[in-house]
């Protein structure tokens, strides 16, 4: 019997609703089930205000389906009744995942899914802001300065309902956490720099140099060795552990008292601490961990060689591809940038090589020849993910901008000029005030704020 009940509702509250929505022919606007001339007339009354539709009815007078009663509705509706052709109810759209997407600049370029429910492929894409952002003809979205911009979607076809999508772009000051050994020995690319500026909100990214190993390791060091405070370098030659040895910044005029990391185990460099900091050498595989556990960070590595060819036992392996498999074994591979000066341009090209979608940062100075460091800024045809580092260490960021705009910017004029032509990133090197950063009671001496230039002309 209760069964019965339910069946019995069934039929009386919800197939009505399928045998309505079937019943009435498009443009049967009174719902006499036919379409004639005063399905027309209804129309044209509502149009002009003099008897406006309610209800059913004004469901039924939306003839192409698009949401609203006007004057299209009116033209085809005419079409139906004379038996002329009419196109068919537009019934696609385009629409993207995302609505707002925020990045920091220097990001490698990304794509907002786009979700295309008809068939036409022809979709032209725009950006508002071509200083903040260009776009590619696949709606690959490429970062070129701060500020923020819409990314349009767009298809000419009249089978779309929803022809257009847009979403914003919030592109970011990318601040940038250096890495050094000070004159005083102290250092901030030490494990115990890592983890302390990785608590930091006003750091985006988080830069360490690379110094390999002689079994192949890599750890974080800005020189390519230390000088020796503690011990000398026969005891650095007769033991493997050198806990107890204390080491300050390179500097290779007494032979006695310094080491080269090339000429270390990774076992022999991770044992030494900075002298009177009692901060330790990292591995770059410890850096790795922490930047995974951090996303919101971008790792940005700056590699301090130049050779390609395979280390010591390593059946092949180079240097390259052991920095490769670090991130791709703690997924950093998408966010990380690899820096690089003009001294390890063979390591970068192994690394466009080798990972062709991995962000390049390749540095020039002020110093630099003028023809050389221009042929840089050209680079772009060269490498698809590119940045062009510009390290002046200038203190005022408004100095810099002022010489730009002069054309007193030394032999970078004409750099800045030829990136920008071809939508290279530029990044800029400011040194900024340790206690807008840091407490001045920790050992991080200053920071590097990654300004870009397209910014600054703006």
């Amino acid at each position: 019997m209760k069964y019965k009940k339910i069946i019995t509702l069934f039929i009386l509250l919800i197939v009505p609703f399928f045998i309505k929505a079937a019943s009435y022919p498009i443009g049967d606007v009174d719902g006499d089930k036919s379409v004639k001339v005063s399905d027309y007339v209804l129309i044209r009354k509502h149009l002009l205000s003099i008897n406006k539709l309610t209800g059913d009815k004004l469901s039924r007078a939306d003839v192409n389906s698009d949401g609203k009663v006007n004057v299209n509705d009116y033209v085809m509706i005419r079409k139906i009744i004379l038996g002329q052709p009419v196109k068919s109810t537009p019934t696609y759209e385009l629409k993207y995942s995302k609505q707002t997407i925020t990045k920091v600049v220097g990001v490698r370029p990304f794509i907002n899914k786009l979700t295309n429910t008809g068939s036409n492929k022809n979709i032209k894409y725009s950006s508002s802001n071509k200083k903040v952002a260009v776009v590619e003809s696949d709606g690959t979205v490429k970062l070129l300065g701060v500020g923020k911009t819409t990314i349009t979607a767009e298809v000419n076809d009249d089978t779309y309902k929803v022809k257009k999508a847009t979403y914003e772009v919030n592109a970011e000051f990318n601040n940038i956490a250096y890495s050094l050994i000070n004159d005083s020995g102290k250092t901030i690319n030490s494990k115990e720099h890592v983890d302390n500026v990785v608590k930091y909100k006003s750091y985006n990214s988080i830069k360490v140099d690379l110094q390999p190993t002689k079994d192949g390791g890599l750890i974080l060091c800005h020189d390519a060795g230390f000088t020796l405070t503690k011990c000398d370098a026969s005891y650095v030659k007769k033991h493997d552990d050198l806990t107890g040895c204390e080491v300050g910044r390179y500097n290779d005029d007494d032979k006695d008292k310094t080491v080269k990391i090339s000429d270390l185990t990774t076992k022999q460099a991770t044992s030494l601490i900075y002298s009177g900091t009692n901060n330790h050498v990292a591995t770059f595989e410890y850096y790795a961990k922490v930047m995974k556990n951090n996303p919101s960070k971008m790792p940005f590595v700056t590699v301090r060689w130049n050779i390609t060819n395979a280390y010591p036992n390593s059946k092949g392996k180079t240097y390259v591809d052991r920095v490769l498999e670090i991130l791709k074994s703690y997924g950093l591979e998408e966010r990380t940038i690899i820096n690089g000066l003009r001294n390890a341009s063979n390591a970068l090209d192994e690394f466009h090589t080798k990972a062709p979608n991995i962000m390049l940062s390749y540095v020039v100075s002020e110093n630099d020849d003028k023809n050389i460091s221009a042929s840089y800024a050209k680079m772009t045809n060269k490498y698809d993910y590119y940045i062009l580092s510009l390290y002046t260490f200038r203190k005022d960021q408004s100095e810099t901008k002022k010489e730009i705009i002069n054309g007193t910017f030394g032999n970078l004029n004409e750099v800045i000029k030829t990136a920008r032509d071809n939508k290279v990133v530029v990044f800029t090197g400011t040194i900024a005030e340790p206690k807008n950063i840091v407490p001045n009671n920790y050992l991080v001496n200053h920071g590097i704020s990654g300004s870009q230039i397209n910014a600054l002309l703006d």
